[in-house]
């Protein structure tokens, strides 16, 4: 019976930093699923939130054969198992685990863990052991371990691999040998062979440190390295306590913000690159930049790691406008965005009156514009039902337009709309039809 193990021990520290205060988080596989992991589920896992974070972490299993894990024979695989039993990935201190068994019936086969975060971390760290073979002489399997973090849909390939126990990397006498992002067991004959992995025995331990990159998942592939034989016995591994802080300080990662002209009303667009924690973003307008009104709310994303867009419109906006965006988090701490300024078009500004009014029999409309345009004149019932429309040239100063029709219509209320030759509204006025 082949023995295959794959140990994984994973304690993953979340380092949250907010406005207020830097917090810890520990995620432990004895501790932070609930319910608890179940012995032989392959299915995805997410861990409980960490504090009020809104952090937490997916981990997940996949590989090129589905009965690697069921075809294991040493114990009910996967499963958490204590401390130190069978492998530990540091030195001095036991810790729960993720024990993994599986069994590959081809050296080009692997299994992958990811691990994947709901919001955008780095300075990553963690170890992965026991990366051996089963003696020196034997090619039965031979432990490779490829590490591959994730932005998003970007692969980053640069982690810095080095020994956990200090000696030289790549020296003849090496259990693991390093390159790239890539650690493997010494193939040579007579070199390496099998590493406990207990509390002071390290000899097939490596680091893994991605530094001030920035990921959101991770990938490691556990395979068997060129030269193992074809059917590879059961072999094992174990990874240790990754440790990663927050990218960044802010609930909110703002991206472009504009502020523009839509049929006499200003429309208000904004993107945000990342969310922490969000709960809403207040609209804000000013005349003069300094004193300030709250115009309306959009709900923010909670949490979110990809871009998003948003859309506000201001009915009545001023001549002249200073616009700002307000982000509020559920702690209820605040952050603005730029100031964008916006001015209306004021070459389009009319006065309009009709006369007489009330009127019984036929009526004028008197319109006064800055600007010479073609334009148009649409004219509404009480119901909103369009009642009459004229395409009329309007010149500079006072215009006059008889609205001959008016003495047919019935008793009521008219709304008379002006309007430039977009259809944008330029102004109104209330016609009495007795």
């Amino acid at each position: 019976m082949k023995k295959f193990y794959l140990i994984l021990t994973l304690a993953i520290t979340i380092m949250n930093i907010d406005f207020a205060h830097a917090q810890t988080y520990v995620m432990n596989w004895g501790t932070s699923f609930s319910p608890a992991w179940s012995a032989g589920s392959t299915s995805s896992r997410t861990t409980t939130t960490f504090g009020t974070s809104g952090l937490s972490a997916t981990i997940s299993l996949a590989g090129t054969e589905s009965t690697a894990c069921s075809a294991f024979a040493g114990f009910t695989s996967p499963q958490i198992s204590s401390g130190g039993s069978p492998f530990n990935t540091q030195f001095g201190t036991a810790a729960p685990n993720l024990a993994l068994g599986i069994d590959l019936a081809s050296n080009t086969g692997y299994v992958e863990l990811t691990i994947s975060f709901n919001s955008q971390v780095s300075n990553i760290d963690f170890n992965i052991s026991d990366i051996d073979k089963n003696n020196a002489t034997s090619t039965t399997y031979l432990d490779e371990v490829v590490v591959t973090g994730f932005n998003g849909s970007t692969a980053v390939t640069n982690p810095a691999l080095s020994k956990l126990n200090g000696t030289a990397v790549n020296s003849t006498t090496d259990t693991v040998l390093i390159s790239g992002n890539v650690a493997r067991a010494n193939p040579v004959s007579g070199r390496g062979g099998n590493t406990p992995s207990g509390l002071t025995n390290q000899n097939g331990t490596v680091r893994v440190q991605f530094g001030s990159t920035v990921l959101t998942r991770i990938v490691i592939r556990y395979r068997n390295s060129s030269g193992a034989q074809a059917n590879p016995a059961q072999q094992a591994i174990g990874i240790g306590n990754i440790s990663f802080s927050v990218v960044s300080t802010l609930p909110v990662v703002f991206g472009n913000f504009s502020a523009s002209v839509r049929k006499n009303t200003a429309v208000l667009n904004w993107q945000t690159s990342q969310e922490f924690n969000a709960e809403k973003f207040v609209i804000e307008k000013s005349k003069d930049g300094q004193n300030w009104l709250s115009i309306g709310e959009v709900r923010a994303s909670g949490n979110s790691t990809i871009t998003r867009n948003y859309e506000a419109i201001d009915e009545n906006p001023f001549a002249v406008n200073y616009y700002r965006i307000r982000q509020v988090d559920f702690d209820g701490n605040a952050t603005y965005t730029k100031v964008v300024l916006l001015s209306l078009d004021v070459s389009n500004a009319i006065t309009a009156k009709v006369y007489p009014n009330p009127t019984s029999n036929r009526a004028s409309l008197s319109v006064n514009i800055n600007s010479a345009q073609a334009g148009g004149i649409k004219i509404y019932n009480s119901n909103g039902i369009l009642m009459q429309a004229l395409d009329v040239n309007l010149n500079a100063g006072l215009n006059t337009i008889e609205l001959p029709s008016a003495s047919s219509w019935a008793r009521g209320i008219y709304l008379i709309v002006v309007q430039d030759k977009n259809q944008n509204k330029l102004g109104t006025v209330r016609l009495i039809k007795q």
